[in-house]
């Protein structure tokens, strides 16, 4: 099980998982791996207001800000639909 802070916010309410929720914390993961930062305040206590607050990514190289940010959308329709797909898309974004 992951840390809350690396869960999607909706998880933490009740939502169901699924792949694309791994691919939420994988992004979350590597945007704090890149910045040095956590997504989320490691205090935060607001659920209701996190599963409708998007973060901006900021701080990584361009060419990897829409890859995380595709697998950080607050929408599942919108992210990666596999953990496989996103680290391919990301390991792309690196290398470019």
């Amino acid at each position: 099980d992951f840390s809350p802070l690396y869960r999607e916010a909706k998880t933490v309410l009740g939502e169901q998982l699924d792949e694309r929720t791994d691919v939420y914390a994988l992004g979350a993961m590597a945007y704090e791996f890149l910045t040095g930062k956590p997504l989320f305040p490691h205090d935060t206590k607001d659920w209701n207001a996190l599963a409708k607050d998007r973060r901006k990514v900021v701080g990584v190289p361009e060419r990897i800000t829409p890859v995380l940010e595709k697998a950080l959308a607050l929408d599942r329709e919108e992210r990666w639909p596999t953990t496989e797909v996103f680290a391919k898309s990301l390991m792309e974004a690196a290398q470019q």
